[in-house]
């Protein structure tokens, strides 16, 4: 007596092949079959799509690379590989936080202002990291999640820690500026006010919510 694994059926006799799908059968008793389904992975049911997309970033870069090299070598394909490299990154962050979308958002700000502040080093220091890019980008992962917890209508406990924390991190533009390292303070002083206003707002709103959050938190 044999039995097949993906039809779930004993045949009779020792055939190796299965007479209804063909597949190889195994011996009775020897049945494997999972008690629950397989579910492909993102990376199973789209692995065409990053492979290819895998591939036209490397001969993306690749190519960039040999038209700098026959036209002398100025070194701009370094940032087109730089910026490749920044976009592999996002992509692998924004895929394995998808199930969590606000410590999706909030590591995404995180990972997108460090990598602004090492752009603007390495292309000479313009200032533009800090006196733009941070302080837009609190403000916008902050609207973004207010937005998204009434719209999904989020419990509080899934929204206040990482609302909270992209509070703080619109409070870190004022140590900038009080570091007298800003040159355009405008952006700066409205990101520390938008985060002052909702820490504020949520304090009048959630604030039991807050407290309790917090001692949960840092085990008070």
């Amino acid at each position: 007596m044999r039995y097949c694994d993906k039809c779930g059926v004993q045949i009779a006799g020792e055939e190796a092949r299965c007479p209804l799908c063909q597949s190889m059968t195994l011996p009775r008793g020897g049945e494997t079959r999972a008690p629950f389904p397989t579910i492909p992975t993102l990376y199973e049911r789209h692995g065409l799509f990053f492979r290819v997309l895998l591939l036209s970033s490397v001969a993306a870069v690749v190519a960039c690379l040999g038209i700098d090299w026959a036209v002398g070598f100025t070194g701009w394909s370094l940032f087109v590989a730089a910026g490749v490299g920044c976009l592999w990154l996002l992509l692998g962050i924004c895929i394995a936080r998808r199930h969590n979308v606000l410590k999706n958002l909030t590591q995404q700000v995180i990972t997108v202002c460090v990598l602004g502040v090492l752009w603007d080093y390495f292309t000479g220091w313009h200032g533009w990291s800090i006196d733009y890019l941070m302080p837009i980008a609190f403000v916008c992962v902050m609207l973004a999640m207010f937005i998204l917890t009434l719209v999904l209508r989020m419990p509080s406990e899934t929204w206040l820690i990482y609302l909270l924390l992209d509070m703080l991190f619109g409070l870190v533009p004022a140590a900038l500026l009080a570091a007298g390292l800003c040159r355009m303070v405008y952006p700066s002083i409205a990101c520390v006010c938008v985060s002052v206003i909702a820490f504020a707002a949520l304090v009048v709103f959630k604030g039991g919510a807050v407290a309790q959050e917090l001692k949960r938190r840092l085990h008070l």
